[in-house]
C-alpha cells in the first residue's frame, strides 16, 4: 500500500471533505514517480493537501482517504463523461467548462495528449 500526496486548490479540499467530490482526475508524468498514477493501486492512500493559487500549501490538516478505483481515459471530456462531471468538479456548469478547468493546470493538455486523464475514486476517510 502507496501514499499518494495530492495538492488540491481549496474549493476541491472542502468538497472533498464534504463528499461532494468523489472523483479526482490527475495526469501522469512518468518521469516523476510521486506523479505516475499508472503505478497507483486500489487500497493505496490519498492524502490531500490544500494549496493557493499559487500552488502553496495552505496550513490545514491533510484529509486521508482510501483509493477505491482508478480508471484511465483518453480525454479529459471522456472522463467528465463517464464519471458526472458533478462527481469530478462539482459547481463546475458544463463539461466544456471542465475540460478547460484541467487544460489551465501548466503542461496538462501536453501531458493529457501523451499519457490521457485518470479518475481516481476516492473512497473511505482514514482518521
Amino acid at each position: 500500500m502507496n501514499e499518494w500526496e495530492l495538492w488540491v486548490a481549496l474549493q476541491w479540499y472542502d468538497a472533498i471533505s464534504s463528499g461532494e467530490k468523489t472523483i479526482e482526475g490527475r495526469v501522469s508524468d512518468p518521469e516523476k514517480p510521486s506523479k505516475n498514477y499508472k503505478t497507483m493501486s486500489i487500497g493505496d492512500i490519498g492524502v490531500f493537501r490544500a494549496v493557493d493559487e499559487h500552488y502553496k500549501l495552505l496550513n490545514m490538516s491533510a484529509l486521508r482517504f482510501s483509493i477505491d478505483a482508478i480508471r484511465h481515459y483518453g480525454t479529459v471530456e471522456a472522463m467528465l463523461e463517464c464519471e458526472g462531471l458533478q462527481n469530478v468538479l462539482p459547481g463546475v456548469p458544463s463539461i466544456a467548462d471542465g475540460v478547460a478547468v484541467y487544460h489551465a493546470f501548466p503542461g496538462y493538455l501536453e501531458r493529457i495528449q501523451k499519457f490521457g486523464i485518470y479518475a481516481i475514486e476516492i473512497g473511505k476517510k482514514i482518521e
